[in-house]
């Protein structure tokens, strides 16, 4: 599993992103088929609980290549991991990872 991307965000931000699966998929015919919930780690604390920081899988777009997702919340300088397995309709699994380091700016 490798890590796609790493944002900072703010505790006070609630966004949106997006994983584009398109270039792991066997084109023009295979879609993403089922998604896992998201699986939260915290990778810089062991007294901050993962569910500090809420992601929710929104809707699969771009014709179910991709995965939109929002995030929302977390704590200040607490480094989240968040994983997501889908399953395609030729049975790939694909895990992906995004970091999030969540930082407060005055």
């Amino acid at each position: 599993m490798a890590v796609l991307s790493t944002y900072t965000k703010q505790t006070i931000e609630k966004k949106r992103y997006r994983v584009d699966y398109s270039r792991w998929l066997n084109q023009p015919t295979e879609r993403i088929e089922s998604y896992e919930e998201p699986i939260v780690t915290v990778l810089n604390s062991s007294t901050v609980l993962p569910d500090s920081l809420l992601v929710t899988i929104d809707f699969l777009v771009l014709e179910n290549q991709a995965l939109e997702y929002v995030v929302a919340n977390g704590e200040n300088n607490i480094h989240y991991r968040v994983s997501i397995v889908m399953t395609t309709t030729e049975d790939q699994i694909v895990e992906t990872s995004i970091d999030f380091r969540i930082r407060n700016y005055e």
